[in-house]
């Protein structure tokens, strides 16, 4: 209430009282989310220019010219492709690490799993395709050369691979239960098989996967069942199983 010029008691109407500036805080607030946004936008766009451009020199790319100008310098290498890991395309992580040691192994700049553009996606396929090409080839040379550390037909990722899916396979109605892995430096595979599963029962399929990836007589099998400890485990020879079969 206030009073007038003659002294009288008048309302006041509320939509004649200032109003508080809500308009304006809410700007306030959500103008820092916008440049935010911006600044993310402005960051991805920038980082997706970049590493298309890092990978732009596999336009021109000869796999076979490189491969052989690098072998015939003695310069060995393999190049390796990034996506959720880095990957020696071609060869085999596993293979270059342990059949062909005096060889680097050199990840190609600009690929990994976060694709940001069409352009990034073309070129990282570019990148998995060259570097398959020049790693068989650089491997093919080392062999020819008798400088691989491993028999010709062995393939450690192969048999990783195979052994895996074959365990991943034993666990019914429950996939992927078991593990398989190679013991560092050593020609060891650590298998811990599904529970209940009897190991004399798989062990020739174990070993005849072995035998398709070359590695019968190089490998040692350590099963033991999942959740045991480690030494727990029974150790097994393919090569004496075989002869006492």
């Amino acid at each position: 209430m206030r009073r007038t010029a003659t002294g009288e008691k008048h309302r006041a109407l509320v939509n004649h009282l200032p109003r508080p500036r809500v308009g304006a805080n809410v700007r306030f607030h959500f103008a820092p989310m916008k440049i935010t946004a911006l600044l993310l936008s402005i960051a991805l766009f920038v980082s997706a220019c970049t590493e298309t451009h890092v990978l732009a020199w596999l336009d021109t790319a000869d796999a076979n010219q490189m491969a052989n100008r690098d072998t015939t310098q003695g310069r060995y290498r393999f190049f390796s492709v990034c996506g959720y890991a880095c990957q020696v395309v071609g060869v085999g992580s596993i293979n270059a690490q342990r059949c062909y040691r005096n060889a680097a192994v050199e990840p190609i700049d600009g690929t990994s799993d976060v694709i940001l553009s069409k352009e990034q996606e073309r070129l990282t396929k570019k990148a998995y395709e060259f570097a398959t090409q020049y790693n068989r080839l650089v491997a093919a040379h080392l062999e020819r050369n008798r400088k691989s550390q491993c028999n010709p037909s062995a393939n450690w990722d192969g048999a990783l691979h195979s052994l895996s899916k074959y365990v991943w396979s034993l666990s019914e109605g429950q996939r992927g239960q078991g593990q398989v892995s190679i013991e560092k430096d050593k020609p060891v595979f650590l298998i811990a098989l599904p529970t209940d599963v009897p190991t004399k029962k798989i062990l020739p399929s174990l070993c005849e996967l072995l035998a398709s990836n070359g590695l019968t007589a190089e490998s040692t099998l350590q099963i033991r069942e999942l959740g045991q400890p480690g030494e727990q485990a029974t150790e097994f020879h393919c090569a004496e199983q075989k002869r006492g079969t």
